[in-house]
C-alpha cells in the first residue's frame, strides 16, 4: 500500500510484490520460474510470456543481445 500512497500505480505495486516473492518463493517467478506481463501504455499493449524452458542450445550470452532470437 505504501507504493500506492507515495504516488505509484498498480504496475509499480506488482513489481514490488514480484520482487518480494522472488526471495520467499523463487521457484514461482523470476529466473528459473515462469513470468507473464500484460501492460497498457496509452494505446499500446505490451505482452510478455516468460514461461517454459529455454532451448538447450540457447547460450546465456544471447540474453545480452538486443534481439536474442536473431542468432538462432
Amino acid at each position: 500500500m505504501e507504493i500506492l500512497e507515495e504516488g505509484g500505480n498498480a504496475f509499480d505495486s506488482a513489481i514490488a510484490v514480484s520482487s518480494v516473492l522472488s526471495v520467499f518463493q523463487p521457484n514461482l517467478g523470476g529466473l528459473g520460474g515462469d513470468g507473464f506481463l500484460l501492460a497498457f501504455y496509452g494505446d499500446d499493449v505490451i505482452v510478455y510470456n516468460g514461461s517454459g524452458k529455454s532451448p538447450s542450445k540457447f547460450d546465456a550470452k544471447r540474453y545480452m543481445m538486443e534481439n536474442p532470437l536473431e542468432a538462432l
